[in-house]
């Protein structure tokens, strides 16, 4: 099945099935700015975006119906879409790293000898923590950051932060070792405007780092760095209009060195189209194309290097619980494979659903799975190689 978006919900049609859900859409219809169209038994889903920071000010017994609300503005349809099933990922098969709140994954390093390493970030509280496999424990690094990113540099690892400073947020990196991280750097990005975040990087073959950060009310940028991540220079911005929604942007590369960018932008309607292209230079670009047509809401399009020198897409799809991981292949000729479900609706909703390649050629994934609105789990499972 998949999933067709509805322009509005009939608030009294909803009161026989779920009266709860109805009667707080009939609250948000009451909120300033909540009842655009002057009819109060309709609630419009620009009505619901418009209100929905209120969900942040709503108590916790009340989030689930918010969650529910919003899916009831989509109506399950019949798919042509052929599923990889059952799915890769199991509940059985997955280990929590990081419980409770709002943690997210940051980076993971992977040594030649096959130690790993993962950092999460949590949106709620600022901290930053580290797990080493086999990720019984996570311990907390004594700063705050709004987002953490890692590149390998020459067989050395640095883990990239977003941290507030004296004037505003600043980007910054620290070696990464057995012993611990050492001292904070300061990164120049130049002419980057300010209030960046989200950063994300990948390492290129002939040497150059890219980095990829969203402003906000601007959209996401690409930077290069030159001199291995000491400092960067924006080379393009990968928005779409000035007034992008909901933009995150992502890297790879293919094995030729070509890099892969991801950019993701939102509507009015809070529904989110991933896109896809490549560059040679960092600044000139081919087309972007949609990761997926086959659901109008897409988010999180991760790039993965292959073993046979393309990319995989990790990315999520909108179903009925939330949403879904799936993957697939991008060719160097930019051939998109078939998708393969990776999570299904006995996981529930899950987000930034990351892959690491291991040296063994299976693929570390690491996501956050929901537990309620704003409540994750930070989860770990191994993928048996590439996309079909």
């Amino acid at each position: 099945m998949t999933l067709r978006p509805l322009d509005g919900i009939d608030l009294n049609r909803l009161a026989r099935t779920d009266p709860l859900a109805a009667e707080l859409g009939a609250q948000l219809q009451r909120a300033p700015g909540g009842n655009r169209d002057g009819n109060p038994a309709r609630l419009r889903r620009d009505e619901f975006m418009a209100v929905a920071p209120l969900e942040y000010q709503l108590n916790a017994p009340l989030r689930p119906v918010l969650e529910r609300l919003d899916r009831a503005f989509f109506v399950e349809t019949g798919s042509q879409v052929t599923w990889n099933n059952p799915p890769l990922v199991s509940a059985s098969g997955l280990r929590p790293i990081v419980q409770g709140g709002l943690p997210m994954p940051g980076a993971t390093f992977t040594t030649r000898s096959g130690a790993q390493t993962t950092f999460i970030s949590k949106g709620d509280t600022g901290e930053v923590l580290r797990s080493d496999a086999p990720f019984t424990t996570a311990r907390r690094e004594p700063f705050v950051a709004a987002a953490v990113a890692g590149v390998t540099v020459g067989g050395r690892r640095y883990l990239y932060s977003v941290e507030p400073t004296a004037t505003g947020l600043s980007l910054v990196r620290r070696a990464v070792t057995a012993a611990g991280l050492g001292r904070p750097q300061p990164v120049e990005v130049s002419p980057m405007p300010a209030g960046m975040h989200w950063p994300q990087l990948t390492a290129l073959p002939d040497g150059r780092i890219a980095l990829a950060a969203v402003v906000p009310h601007r959209g996401p940028y690409l930077a290069m760095s030159d001199d291995g991540g000491k400092s960067f220079q924006v080379t393009a911005w990968l928005g779409q209009t000035q007034r992008d929604e909901l933009s995150l942007a992502h890297l790879g590369s293919f094995a030729d060195g070509t890099l892969v960018v991801t950019t993701q932008v939102g509507d009015p309607q809070g529904l989110v189209t991933s896109l896809v292209r490549t560059s040679q230079d960092g600044v000139n670009f081919t087309p972007p194309v949609p990761v997926t047509t086959e659901n109008p809401n897409v988010h999180d399009a991760f790039v993965v290097r292959r073993s046979d020198g393309d990319v995989d897409l990790y990315y999520l799809r909108q179903e009925q619980a939330g949403f879904s991981a799936f993957r697939r292949k991008l060719t160097r000729a930019g051939a998109l494979g078939e998708e393969q479900r990776l999570t299904g609706p006995e996981l529930g909703s899950v987000e930034k659903p990351q892959g690491f390649r291991l040296p063994d050629g299976s693929v570390r994934l690491i996501m956050a799975r929901r537990n309620q609105l704003d409540d994750f789990d930070v989860v770990t499972a191994l993928l048996p190689g590439d996309a079909p």
